[in-house]
Formats: C-alpha cells, structure tokens, sequence
C-alpha cells in the first residue's frame, strides 16, 4: 500500500517528541519508522518496524528506509530549521507530493517538500503583510505591463521530483514559456515551471543556512533573480542567478528595481518596510478633546447653577 494511501495517525506530529523521552539528544532519534508510530496486528504499513508494540506475529514488510537515517542527517539537509517545522509523517525522506497535498497530513500547515521530507513554512504575521505588500505593488505594475503573472506565498512550484518550494512572491515572465496557460492554468496543484524572480520575506525561525540551501536551488534551477527581505533589519538582499558572490544589500535609502527580469517595476526600500498605521497621537488628540468636552459640559453645569444661586 503506498505510504499516502496511509491515514494512520503518529503520536507525534512534529519532532519536538523530545518531551516524551527527557529530552534525549535529536541527533540519537531515528527518523524511520515514523516516531510514535504503532501498527496494530494484520496491518500492512510499509516499513513497519520495533514500535509495532502490539503485533505479535511477524509481519512481512517491504523495507523502504529513509535517504536520512537519523533526525541529524534531515536537519543537516534542511540547514538547522527549529525541529518544530519537520513533520513526522510520512517519516522524513519518504513523503511525495500526494503527501504534500493531502489535508489530512499537514492538518492544515502550510508546508513545502524537500527531499522528501515535509518542512512546515516559516511565516508570521509581519512577514506575510510584508510579502502581500510587495505582491500588490508588483500587481500594480504588471496592470500597466502586462509582461508575466505573480503568485503569492502558497503558490507552489515543483523544482524537482521530490522538491517542491513556496516562496513568498513568485514571478514568471510570458515569454518564458511556450504555452501561457502552463502559467496561469497549470495541470496540477503546482507549477512546473522555474520562475523568472522569486522573493522570501524572512522570519525568526528562518536559518541563515536554510537560506543559504533554498538560495543553491533557486540558482541551480535556473532563477534569474532573488530577492531576500529583511523586516526587522529593513533591508533586501538582492541576488542576480542566485550567485551570493553578486550579492548587493539595499537599505531605506536605496531603490529595489526589476532589472531585465522586470523592466519598469521600482520602489524604494523605505517604502517596503514603512509604518501605515495611524500614528498614535491622533488617538491621544480625540481623547484630550472628549476630556476638553467633557469639562466644559461640567463647567457649563457650574456657571448655571451659580447663576441660579445668585437669583435666589
């Protein structure tokens, strides 16, 4: 039975199963079986193996071991993410695409594929406010040129087999494919086609060696250009092919443009990152002008009491 075809519930949904076991080092966890997993007698999961607690009677099983043999091996491959992100099941380095897009596996995470193992996106509110800002801009512009189509941060593009990513932004220029419509109809849930410019919006939880990693594959696949936005530092790093040894930094005084991959779009980095909130003392302004009323009214009570006293 294929591993998706699987609806069996683990005990535990992420790694962090540490809690269970006082805290024993991550590195002594195996990532296969799929921790906390317990088949019951006359099962047929495929790599059934010691935590089988209730079986009693052999089961015969085809192997299918993980490419990461321990929890270590998978974070070395993802760049040292907070285990709270690996999703144990499908047991990390088995997972495929049906996996990535079944509901009842993610439980309602927004999540990517990478080698087989499922990685819960790193996203807060700031971020993706940050991500949706520069996706309206962008929407502004390709209004006037309509030279492409964008996607938002669950808009998934399959590099590979077994990689499929969700960049914060993605943009895909018309004339880089044939067909349009393998653009904005794609036949699957995701795009097959390597974007032209993709942008990650940063989170805490973000490593700087993940970004390093998801940087490699942009570049081995063929990104013509990547930009890394920095909320709290209110900077964007700017890669052109993904090549770190072309990386510009730019700041609340310089302007991010499109270069050739977007001829036309710019906006300045200040404007990215800058406050629309009302600013507080407007709210402080009513409140000195209801206090203002309010004593006025009672002043108004005074006077005309006074006056009826002297009338007495």
């Amino acid at each position: 039975m294929p591993l998706s075809a699987m609806k069996l519930d683990t005990e535990f949904p992420t790694i962090p199963v540490q809690k269970r076991h006082n805290h024993i080092p991550t590195p002594s966890i195996l990532s296969f079986p799929t921790p906390g997993k317990v088949v019951k007698s006359g099962s047929s999961r495929r790599g059934v193996g010691a935590h089988a607690r209730s079986v009693r009677m052999p089961i015969p099983v085809t192997k299918s071991h993980s490419r990461f043999p321990t929890i270590a091996d998978v974070q070395a491959r993802l760049g040292g993410i907070p285990n709270s992100r690996l999703l144990t099941f499908p047991a990390p380095g088995t997972a495929t695409t049906e996996d990535l897009l079944d509901a009842s596996i993610t439980q309602g995470r927004l999540c990517e594929l990478v080698d087989g193992v499922l990685v819960e996106k790193a996203m807060g509110w700031q971020q993706s406010g940050v991500g949706l800002w520069l996706g309206t801009l962008i929407n502004l512009h390709l209004m006037e040129h309509n030279i492409g189509y964008a996607a938002g941060s669950d808009g998934m593009i399959r590099f590979k087999l077994d990689l499929v990513r969700m960049p914060d932004l993605s943009f895909i220029r018309w004339d880089s494919v044939a067909d349009p419509d393998e653009i904005e109809k794609p036949a699957a849930a995701f795009l097959d086609v390597v974007p032209d410019l993709v942008a990650e919006v940063l989170s805490p939880s973000n490593t700087r060696r993940e970004m390093e990693i998801k940087l490699e594959e942009y570049a081995k696949a063929g990104v013509k250009l990547v930009w890394y936005l920095h909320p709290e530092r209110k900077e964007v790093d700017v890669y052109p092919k993904g090549n770190p040894k072309r990386k510009k930094t730019l700041g609340v005084r310089d302007t991010l443009d499109g270069g050739r991959v977007m001829p036309g779009f710019s906006v300045s980095v200040a404007k990215l990152f800058e406050s629309r909130a009302p600013k507080k003392i407007g709210r402080k302004t009513n409140h000195l002008k209801k206090t203002h009323n309010v004593k006025k009214v009672q002043n108004g009570k005074k006077t005309s009491h006074a006056k009826a006293k002297h009338k007495k």
